[in-house]
């Protein structure tokens, strides 16, 4: 994989799409934290160069290929669970991508289940790259810009889990993006082909800040 196919972007998703939930009657197991990283064929907020949407079958590769970490703000400092541990699980269902992970007796892990019960703690998000040659494809509706993620497009998924701040609008784009999207309206303005679109976007790398740092490979 490039340095280009591994350059992490992060989503949110709010209560109301995410649906988190801390199921305690288990007999003999720890407490079960459950939601949604995402939601399929939903428009996102304005991400800056363009909005999304993310088709049914976009993980079916990176739910297989990945060993997704569950973490809390997306802090490696703040581990929940581990796909190859059995404590985290994903699945895609027909809504969208649903997680669950065992939340044990360790500070963090209480903070969360107790924060989630108090709906104090309201969002999922998950933190993945995508397959810029082949794993998206970018449409003009109603005059937004639109990337859908296809089936299949997203290489790799590091970590999913609950965080503090779940809007779309938390999330921004790098400036490296932003001029990717102005190229390709200019190259629109001018009356290239639409198809044209993916010779400016192919070299798009995108970079979600937290406290000022782009996010790099989370994978440890």
């Amino acid at each position: 994989m490039t340095e280009h196919q591994r350059e992490a972007e992060r989503r949110h998703l709010a209560l109301t799409a995410s649906d988190l939930v801390v199921d305690e009657s288990r007999d003999d197991s720890p407490p079960l934290l459950s939601g949604y990283a995402a939601v399929f064929d939903t428009l996102s907020e304005d991400l800056g160069p363009f909005f999304e949407r993310i088709r049914p079958g976009a993980f079916g590769g990176a739910l297989k290929a990945s060993d997704v970490r569950g973490l809390f703000n997306h802090s490696p400092d703040h581990l929940l669970a581990r796909q190859s541990a059995g404590t985290l699980r994903l699945a895609e269902d027909d809504r969208g991508l649903r997680f669950e992970l065992d939340l044990d007796s360790d500070p963090t892990a209480q903070f969360v289940r107790r924060k989630i019960q108090r709906r104090e703690l309201t969002g999922a998000s998950f933190s993945f790259t995508v397959d810029h040659e082949s794993g998206y494809e970018i449409t003009v509706e109603d005059g937004k810009r639109i990337r859908t993620i296809l089936p299949g497009g997203i290489v790799e998924l590091f970590d999913v889990g609950p965080v503090t701040f779940p809007a779309y609008e938390d999330t921004r784009v790098s400036a490296r993006s932003l001029e990717s999207a102005e190229a390709w309206s200019e190259s629109q303005q001018a009356g290239a082909p639409s198809r044209d679109q993916d010779a400016v976007l192919d070299g798009e790398r995108q970079r979600l800040y937290v406290a000022g740092r782009p996010i790099r490979d989370l994978r440890g």
